[in-house]
């Protein structure tokens, strides 16, 4: 059977069905960043594509938002502080 030996991992959002994908948390320009640090998320198909709140249908929306709030807080604790993030991501999310 094909495919068997993959685990199955659940939407990081909605947690209803398989992650499929990895969706970096900022994208464009900053996307390598994002790899870098590890800012990327499993989400399934319906989150980030097909869905209509989806991370490429709304990128500002709520999942998107959920995705980029989560990733600096999570670089903010692991590797620098709020001055770092934005001079690397030129972004702040966390107001």
């Amino acid at each position: 059977m094909i495919n068997q030996d993959i685990e199955w991992i659940p939407c990081w959002y909605c947690g209803k069905r398989r992650a499929v994908h990895n969706h970096h948390a900022f994208g464009g320009k900053n996307r390598d960043n994002s790899e870098k640090y590890g800012l990327k998320f499993k989400l399934c198909q319906w989150c980030h594509e097909d869905g209509p709140e989806s991370t490429t249908h709304k990128p500002k929306g709520e999942i998107a938002m959920t995705c980029k709030i989560a990733a600096q807080e999570q670089f903010e604790l692991t590797v620098g502080d709020r001055d770092m993030f934005r001079g690397i991501f030129h972004t702040n999310v966390l107001g």
